[in-house]
Parts: C-alpha cells; structure tokens; sequence
C-alpha cells in the first residue's frame, strides 16, 4: 500500500463576505502559506475543494498558480461536492483557464449521491 500526504491550503485572511466575492469575480491571488512539501516526488495530486459561487476558490487559485510548474506533468484530480453536482461541471473548464491545463480528472458530486456515516467519538 502506498502512502499519501495531506496538507491544508491557508491563506490567513479573515472571511468577508463582500472583498471575497470581489475576489472571487476577479480571480484574485492571495498569499497563502508554504506548503513544507515537495511536489515533485508525486505523480497524482488531489485537489479537495469546495465550489464557491461557481468559482473557484481563491485559495486554490493561489496554490494552482504558485504551483502550476511543478504540477504540469502531474496528473492533478479536483475532487468536490456541490449542492449541484455534475451541473458544475463547467467549473472544471474555469479552473483549466488557469495557465497550464493543469487539471486532468474531476469528480464533483452532488451531496445526495455522498453517502456519509457517523462516526463515533471514542472516550
């Protein structure tokens, strides 16, 4: 079995409604944390987001296009649940604007078809 590493994309800005919906319309890029990872020992990298809007996120935003050279011969997957499901498949054509075609594989799922289990708390 083959092991997988999971890093959380920051970008230390408080949530706004109003200057993230500018961003989100025009695509800022924001600074986020280093990584402390190096993508180039990875042939596969998972991209687990929400859909903001219709949009992508501009913290993945930030992380495709700081990345975009290390990730190009990589074979990248946008994962994501959606209220709207497959009808986002749209989404996938925006992240692909971002330089490079970078995204290869999407699945984005409508949470209906998101089986979920509770998991209980051991005390």
């Amino acid at each position: 079995m083959r092991g997988c590493e999971i890093v959380e994309i920051k970008d230390n800005l408080k949530r706004n409604f109003f200057r993230d919906s500018f961003y989100l319309i025009i695509g800022k890029i924001v600074p986020i944390e280093p990584l402390h990872l190096d993508l180039e020992k990875f042939e596969r990298v998972f991209i687990l987001a929400q859909i903001w809007a219709g949009n992508i996120p501009f913290p993945m935003r930030s992380f495709l296009f700081k990345n975009k050279d290390a990730l190009i011969n990589k074979e990248v997957v946008f994962v994501s649940s959606s209220g709207f499901g497959e009808r986002n498949k749209s989404f996938v054509i925006k992240l692909n604007k971002i330089p490079g075609n970078l995204v290869k594989k999407s699945f984005i799922y409508n949470r209906k078809q998101c089986k979920f289990r509770k998991i209980q708390r051991l005390s």
